[in-house]
């Protein structure tokens, strides 16, 4: 149980990955803007090994990860250009102009244009998707190994609207709930999961889990065990149509605080991971249920603090399971992981100046850690701001 980790090179992505406003008693995350780490992995297969926790590092900057493919948001020393960019086996190539947001298996990359309209990109060539009427942003927040997208569009009100996407044609999602929903994630068979926000008849946040077969939803209910328990955000979903989430009460972080992550499965029931009295703010999950914790409080116990939950009960400091993390590094801002237990994310030093990108791979066997190379991305203080702002969900 440890990960290797070599850092090669360091990259300058932009962590794009989703931007989350609610009400009052809910959260604002910001996981993006003008200049922060997007991460998705998508393409060719990692090694195999017999025990899946153990891994090696390599340093990069990231949005989404697949089959040890990265995927993610370059920009300039100015941070004035933005291109998206795949990261494969060592080797980046760059692509059109825009920012990237997901990926699929299948290497389609889906994000927004530098006029923030959303846009599918492949190889070179970028397709941009026609705007709503009233739109202002949008931007693509899941990519099926069908091509299917699922684009977030925000009017001028700032009113989302969801939509599916498919070789040109667009369909908007009627989640049939009474208020706004918000966070979207889409799996391969292009089910989607939201969290719809809170209103004076309906005062707590509840998970809900679209259908595209039946165009039914399901409300994803916090942990009945448990009645303080009252709020519920979902937080991925995947090929299995269980969705990750957390159940929580509704009081600030502190004394008497607690959330419970863990999954809803396919008939809606919450079934909890992990206790905690922290307050995290980000969640990470595979096809099999093995969940990443990250983006944690950023004072208090858990500061700076990622951790990987392979099973119910087990909880695993990430940076206890490298064996060769530089001094002072923290992987304390994961983005995905994929369905070889490939991990990628940002690591900060003590003082949050420098970041290093990396991608964890499972290490096989016998496999040896090797010299790591240390290259840190020193970000404007502005940036820094964006990319480790710290907001209650509650």
């Amino acid at each position: 149980m440890e990960f290797y980790c070599r850092v090669n090179r360091a990259l300058v992505w932009a962590l794009s990955r989703k931007d989350y406003t609610m009400s009052s008693s809910s959260l604002v995350r910001s996981l993006g803007a003008a200049a922060a780490l997007a991460l998705t992995l998508a393409a060719p297969a990692a090694k195999a090994s017999s025990n899946p926790i153990r891994y090696r590092y390599v340093s990069l900057d990231p949005v989404a990860v697949s089959n040890g493919v990265v995927v993610g948001t370059i920009f300039d020393a100015a941070f004035s250009t933005e291109a998206v960019a795949v990261w494969r086996n060592g080797t980046l190539t760059i692509g059109p102009a825009g920012f990237a947001t997901a990926a699929s298996k299948l290497g389609l990359i889906g994000g927004f244009s530098p006029s923030f309209q959303a846009e599918l990109f492949l190889g070179n060539k970028g397709t941009l998707i026609p705007a709503l009427s009233g739109q202002t942003t949008a931007q693509v927040d899941g990519v099926s190994i069908t091509s299917l997208a699922l684009v977030q569009s925000t009017n001028g009100s700032f009113v989302t609207t969801y939509e599916y996407y498919l070789a040109g044609l667009e369909t908007v999602i009627n989640f049939g709930v009474p208020n706004p929903v918000f966070g979207g994630y889409m799996n391969d068979l292009g089910f989607v999961a939201v969290t719809e926000e809170e209103s004076a008849a309906a005062p707590y946040t509840r998970g809900v889990r679209y259908n595209p077969i039946t165009k039914q939803s399901t409300l994803l209910l916090p942990y009945a065990g448990d009645p303080t328990d009252v709020l519920a955000l979902a937080q991925g979903i995947n090929d299995r149509n269980e969705v990750l989430g957390y159940s929580y009460v509704n009081t600030q972080p502190g004394p008497g605080y607690h959330e419970r992550v863990g999954v809803w499965n396919a008939a809606g029931t919450f079934q909890p991971y992990y206790f905690e009295t922290i307050a995290t703010n980000q969640l990470v999950f595979n096809d099999l249920d093995q969940i990443v914790i990250t983006n944690p409080a950023f004072e208090g116990s858990g500061f700076g603090t990622s951790y990987l939950v392979p099973s119910p009960g087990t909880r695993i400091d990430l940076d206890t399971l490298v064996v060769n993390l530089p001094a002072g590094l923290s992987l304390d801002n994961v983005a995905a992981i994929d369905d070889e237990g490939n991990i990628t994310g940002i690591a900060g030093d003590a003082a949050y100046v420098n970041t290093y990108p990396f991608l964890l791979v499972p290490l096989a066997d016998g496999e040896e850690s090797a010299e790591v190379e240390v290259q840190g991305l020193k970000f404007p203080s502005n940036i820094l701001q964006i990319l480790h702002r710290t907001a209650s969900r509650k």
